[in-house]
């Protein structure tokens, strides 16, 4: 930018107590920290000790299922830019996705260990569910104009930093405490960090549930509101 257009330490302070200030950031940001730190704490972090401990798969074999999870995730993301367009509100998909993905993480805790193909395939699913992280990205550009909208998605997007560092940190803590001793860790310690996530994901969601709505029917609704009044 010219000299001349470059904002003012106080213009950029006010600017960002104006992205703070935006409605809906709050629990925007509450979702945004758990939903994509979630997949990636199974994905990254956790699904191929659990394969190994738990069902006794070889080097070859988890990075099959791990790969088929990364593959799920992928067309997870595909799948829900026209479930986005179709619904046209943002929130029943971001809150939906959410308790879904918890619920087969609950399913997957108390999954018998000798149920092999029940686990791959809910791993799997999980990771497909969990891609609704992008729906939360939309509906974090929307909560701020055009003036705001950098440093409002930036943001918004510190959310993923943060709990990307957060939840796999917390779930190892949780792994820890249930054996010191080290590994192999018992199946008992994989139910624990499961129930971890999807308790998270939960409480994401019902923060989020009460911020604003967005999306293309949400904001003609929006619009023809605003017209009549």
């Amino acid at each position: 930018l010219p000299i001349s257009a470059r904002e003012s330490l106080g213009q950029v302070l006010r600017g960002l107590g104006e992205v703070i200030g935006a409605r809906g950031l709050m629990q925007t940001f509450a979702i945004h920290s758990v939903a994509y730190a979630a997949v990636i704490s199974l994905l990254g972090l956790w699904a191929g000790p659990y394969l190994q401990h738990v069902h006794g798969l070889d080097t070859i074999a988890r990075g099959n299922v791990i790969f088929a999870m990364a593959i799920g995730q992928i067309a997870g993301i595909f799948a829900y830019g026209p479930l986005d367009r179709l619904i046209g509100r943002r929130k029943p998909i971001i809150v939906a996705g959410a308790v879904a993905a918890a619920g087969a993480l609950m399913v997957l805790a108390w999954l018998p260990a000798d149920l092999h193909i029940g686990a791959y395939v809910l791993l799997v699913t999980f990771c497909m569910i969990g891609a609704y992280s992008v729906v939360i990205v939309a509906h974090g550009r929307s909560l701020f104009p055009p003036a705001l909208l950098g440093r409002g998605v930036t943001t918004v997007n510190l959310a993923q930093v943060v709990g990307s560092f957060a939840l796999p940190y917390l779930s190892g803590v949780i792994v820890q405490w249930m054996a010191p001793d080290g590994a192999p860790y018992p199946v008992e310690a994989y139910q624990a960090v499961f129930l971890f996530l999807a308790l998270s994901l939960v409480l994401g969601a019902a923060i989020f549930a009460l911020g604003p709505d967005s999306g293309p029917r949400f904001a003609a609704a929006q619009t023809a509101k605003s017209s009549s009044a």
